[in-house]
């Protein structure tokens, strides 16, 4: 597949239908201008250009229904609506057609230019009264249009019939072409910048694969995303039409198959294996290996080796092996890729357990399947992505007469107020119930909860008119009772967005229905996902791995190691997404069972060194980087941090020592808030100025000097050194003050930014809270005042401060804060649990001397530069 044609192609042919969408728009008399300051002449007396008829009964309808949509949904998100539309017809055709899927014989598409650039004519055009199976069309139009050379208005015309023929099996794809699409048919269609051209230009052996679908939705995306980014920059936050495109991510084929294989899979394997005694763990690792062999699960990770009493009481759960029972959930489900895969892992399951494919696939998409997503283009893709995938295992599953299955796949939807439709009194209140339950709910996507009342309202009425109201009615009524089903594996990768580009009203309703998740919408649909599950479901996701560590999702943490259990990780840390180039977004796929067993271990695959996709696959299929644990251990260190890949004495060191914060003081220091007005190198001032030796803040405001050594952090130098700045603290800061304050005047004092003074000129550990790689800690003598990129140790005891100098130093600090902190940032929180054990009084003494002599030689290093404000000569003199 060549993904580089194909977002060439996507990202040009939405340029070109948007501008030919609001053309056709602007034909209707509905321009941008005339919308905005509201002159949209009557549909009743409007004549298009050139024309000089009115318009006819259809069209005056259709008119209106765009105009009510530019209303409802704004006139730049109308016509978005109008070019995805086409856009996903048209490669929704053109997949089928290389696929062999269209109920016409002939091809429907274009395949080459003439030589003045326009489009051949498809055999379509030429044998559209030979088509027996073409439905819908008038022989004598035709034959009219033929005689008339009206090419291109006969291509239209055939093109609508097929798309309304394709509605009777398809109809969430090719909703009937009656309502305002049909204006929006984009002109010269077998002109020269005609979408179809560039549609027969992408790579023909792109449409091998249903995959190329969710591929284009994403390239299809891609301006929308940037300018959504550039916005985000100038503190515009997300609208609900733009989550979509701001975090549609594709996410690659072998960690959507191991996300399924280890969730859905894992449980019908237990099913399997239910009731059977083996010799040892051993053997059954080996026949989980065996039978995911047999199902074609390649990335099917074995369970880990428990004790007696944790299979025991594993044994009690309940499994299932009969694969109708199987309910699976993508709340997040984008353009379908994990749905269209756990669609082939049920087939699997389906024909062992002696199924026709054909009764399978009915199957599957009647009870297995569920999906929400909060874009309508991505649902529509998703639903096609399916009924494609079923035509893959029944070759005449929509050609067969009758009714065709349709899986439970759909968009998120809201209406502003209840439909004044003629209906029961019954079906009015369930209306009203469901519009007031579902109001905003394309702000909240998959996090909004159903509550009884409305699940009853979404149960007690058919909405069965045809109307566009008994369809909202109907679409909201089926999104209630899936977002209150309970599922046995919830499978997604959700949206990554940081709570500060949530718009006001979102970041509002998860902090007051996900408090402990809130910083992060990925972290909300950790929560909402669980939410979802049966009692012994299984939830599998790939999200941000800032969530095993970060003390802002702590709370998180605490709460899903103690009711949940991690079965198994695939950590992938950064470039896991051949299209996210950078560390920036570093993440994580992983599977939890809302059993929690004591005592039960899981199984991690450490995939952060390979540094492209498939080297981070292939170590995966290796084997190699294995690690087990038990997620209980996680809750012995402070901050509960999932690593996994620490041993037993590492554990033991937070049993055993004391956490360095009960011993010393770690305190993060002074941001000036203007380092351009407050910050100098030590060489900018004359050094009569500065005072280098004072010993507390008393003693540096009687000094009356204006400018004190500023420890700043800097690069990584461990032991001595990194005095460079200094900072303007006359008066005890009054001008630093004075500053914070006209800049926030919301704070009653400048503490909060002005930090820990108290602590300022006393001698102090040192390090760089921003590193790119390990931390180096320094010794700092007396005399500084510290920044917030400097923070610092403070200790009663220089001894004490010289033997954790030593430690802090040590591989076993750097391997204590790599578990712990596994970022760029060192926080104080995260020194301050460092495990502290004291050796013998000796080896103390020993480990003091040789930390002094450290800091001594580093310190003489520091002095041979001229940079250092103690240099006297170069040592080579």
């Amino acid at each position: 597949m060549n993904k580089n044609a194909l977002k060439k192609f996507a990202m040009e042919a939405r340029e070109r239908l948007i501008e030919q969408v609001t053309l056709r728009a602007d034909y209707y008399g509905l321009t941008e201008k005339l919308f905005k300051e509201g002159k949209i002449a009557p549909s009743e007396t409007y004549t298009p250009p050139g024309s000089g008829e009115l318009l006819t009964a259809g069209e005056r309808a259709q008119r209106d229904a765009l105009h009510a949509r530019m209303k409802a949904r704004g006139y730049d998100q109308a016509i978005e609506e109008g070019a995805y539309t086409w856009f996903n017809r048209f490669i929704a055709l053109k997949y089928m057609q290389e696929k062999g899927r269209l109920p016409v014989s002939c091809r429907a598409l274009p395949s080459e230019r003439l030589s003045d650039g326009t489009l051949a004519p498809p055999e379509l055009v030429y044998r559209a009264l030979e088509e027996e199976r073409l439905e819908g069309i008038d022989a004598e139009r035709v034959l009219g249009y033929l005689e008339n050379s009206q090419t291109e208005a006969l291509y239209k015309y055939l093109l609508i019939a097929l798309c309304n023929q394709l509605s009777e099996k398809l109809p969430r794809m090719f909703e009937p072409i009656n309502d305002y699409t049909e204006l929006l048919f984009p002109d010269r269609i077998l002109g020269e910048e005609s979408v179809l051209g560039l549609l027969a230009e992408a790579p023909a052996d792109s449409w091998e694969d249903i995959q190329v679908i969710g591929w284009l939705y994403q390239y299809y995306n891609t301006a929308l995303k940037d300018e959504t980014f550039e916005l985000l920059k100038k503190n515009v936050k997300i609208t609900k039409e733009r989550v979509g495109a701001a975090t549609q991510l594709f996410t690659p084929e072998w960690i959507v198959r191991y996300m399924v294989e280890n969730s859905l899979g894992r449980l019908y394997i237990e099913g399997l294996l239910k009731g059977r005694t083996f010799e040892s763990e051993k053997h059954r690792i080996a026949e989980e290996k065996r039978l995911s062999g047999e199902l074609g699960w390649a990335y099917y990770l074995p369970e880990a080796e428990q004790t007696a009493e944790v299979r025991a009481r594993l044994q009690q759960i309940e499994r299932e092996t009969n694969p109708e029972k199987y309910t699976v959930l993508d709340p997040c489900m984008g353009s379908g890729h994990i749905l269209v895969y756990a669609f082939d892992a049920l087939m699997a399951m389906y024909r062992r357990a002696g199924y026709t494919d054909r009764e399978a696939v009915q199957s599957i998409l009647e009870r297995n399947l569920y999906g929400l997503d909060i874009d309508e283009r991505a649902a529509q893709l998703a639903y096609f992505a399916l009924m494609m995938r079923a035509c893959d295992y029944d070759a005449r599953f929509i050609r067969r007469a009758g009714p065709t299955p349709q899986p439970h796949v759909q968009a998120i939807y809201e209406a502003e107020q209840a439909p004044d439709a003629d209906w029961s009194p019954a079906q009015r209140r369930a209306a009203q119930a469901l519009t007031e339950a579902f109001a905003d709910a394309r702000e909240y996507g998959s996090i909004l909860r159903v509550d009884e009342a409305t699940l009853r309202a979404a149960q007690s009425c058919a909405f069965s008119d045809e109307s566009a109201a008994g369809k909202e009615m109907r679409d909201m009524a089926s999104q209630a009772v899936i977002l209150a089903g309970q599922y046995d594996a919830v499978i997604t990768n959700p949206p990554y967005m940081g709570s500060s580009g949530m718009n006001e009203k979102l970041s509002r309703f998860v902090k007051e229905r996900y408090p402990d998740s809130k910083s992060d919408l990925f972290a909300v649909f950790m929560e909402r996902c669980g939410e979802l599950l049966h009692a012994d479901g299984e939830q599998a996701m790939i999200t941000q791995h800032a969530w095993m560590f970060l003390s802002s999702f702590e709370r998180l943490r605490a709460k899903l190691l103690q009711s949940d259990t991690i079965v198994s990780m695939a950590h992938l840390g950064a470039r896991a997404f051949e299209e996210i180039a950078g560390e920036v977004v570093q993440t994580t796929a992983f599977v939890l069972s809302r059993e929690h067993v004591a005592g039960e271990a899981g199984r991690y695959a450490r995939l952060i060194e390979p540094t492209t996709q498939e080297g981070k696959e292939q170590m995966f299929l290796s084997g190699r980087n294995r690690y087990t644990a038990q997620q209980d251990n996680f809750r012995k260190i402070p901050g509960s941090p999932v690593a996994y890949w620490v041993g037993e004495r590492f554990v033991e060191a937070f049993e055993r020592g004391k956490l360095l914060g009960t011993i010393a003081d770690p305190r993060q220091g002074l941001a000036t808030t203007d380092n351009n007005r407050f910050v100098r190198l030590w060489h900018e001032i004359e050094q009569a100025q500065i005072n280098f030796c004072a010993h507390d803040r008393d003693e540096a405001q009687a000094s009356k000097n204006k400018w004190f050594p500023y420890n700043k952090g800097g690069k990584f130098r461990k032991w001595y050194g990194n005095a460079e700045y200094i900072v303007d603290y006359w008066n005890d800061g009054m001008e630093i003050k004075a500053s914070v304050l006209h800049k926030y005047p919301y704070l009653k004092t400048p503490d909060f930014v002005v930090k820990n003074q108290e602590c300022y000129f006393h001698e102090c550990i040192s390090w760089s809270k921003i590193s790119s790689g390990s931390a180096a800690f320094r010794f700092y003598p007396s005399g500084f005042i510290f920044d917030v990129s400097g923070c610092c140790v403070f200790y009663k005891r220089s001894e004490e401060l010289y033997y954790n100098l030593a430690f802090t130093n040590s591989c076993i600090a750097k391997a204590v804060l790599e578990a712990i902190s596994p970022t760029i940032n060192y926080e104080t929180g995260h020194i301050a649990s460092l495990p502290v054990i004291h050796g013998n009084a000796e080896k103390q003494e020993i480990a003091i001397r040789l930390t002094q002599e450290n800091v001594s030689i580093s310190e003489k290093d520091w002095d041979s530069f001229e940079t250092s404000w103690d240099f006297k000569k170069h040592p080579m003199i």
